[in-house]
């Protein structure tokens, strides 16, 4: 086993908290201080590595919630057309009753009329008999 090896196997077994306290407390020679540098740059680069690649499957997650919420929207907005389009027809059927029963109201007035006239037309008649 190398210096390095042995160094980076030592270093693993303190941790990265450890190393770095003797780094900066000077505990260690000149290779082993070069071998603790180089320990922490890749311990470094690896947890980058990791935040980097979870940060890519953050995205790529999100992304995949995006698509279906876009999905879920052009669903909402193709029900909220319809319902549009059923109001409508509702509305236009509303309108055509309103004005059918302004039609009916109009004819119901004048049989009341004619049977006003009528019932006239029958009082006057049995006073005229008489």
């Amino acid at each position: 086993m190398t210096d390095d090896r042995r160094h980076w196997s030592q270093f693993d077994g303190l941790g990265e908290q450890r190393v770095r306290q003797d780094l900066a407390g000077s505990v260690y020679g000149e290779a082993r201080r070069k071998a603790a540098k180089e320990w922490l740059a890749y311990q470094d680069s690896r947890r980058s590595e990791l935040e980097a690649a979870s940060a890519l499957d953050e995205a790529r997650l999100a992304n995949a919630l995006a698509r279906e919420a876009n999905e879920l929207a052009r669903d909402a907005n193709e029900h909220a057309e319809s319902a549009k389009a059923i109001a409508r027809d509702a509305a236009d059927s509303a309108r055509e009753s309103a004005a059918a029963a302004r039609n009916n109201n109009m004819i119901a007035t004048l049989a009341l009329i004619a049977a006003v006239v009528a019932m006239a037309i029958s009082i006057i008649g049995i006073f005229l008999q008489r």
